[in-house]
């Protein structure tokens, strides 16, 4: 569940910034911001989990 909750946020978080710098037809922005910024999401949540699980 934390890994849905942070794509989900992750998604919300470049829609927002996305929406302030581009309009409308940006449908290539909009997959390269959201894919980045989930598999940013998935790579913090896997090192702090690796990191947490090892204490």
């Amino acid at each position: 569940m934390p890994v849905a909750f942070q794509g989900g946020l992750a998604a919300a978080l470049c829609s927002a910034g996305l929406s302030l710098l581009h309009h409308l037809d940006a449908a290539l922005l909009v997959l390269l911001w959201r894919g980045g910024a989930v598999l940013l999401a998935i790579g913090l949540g896997g090192a702090i989990g690796r990191w947490a699980y090892r204490r």
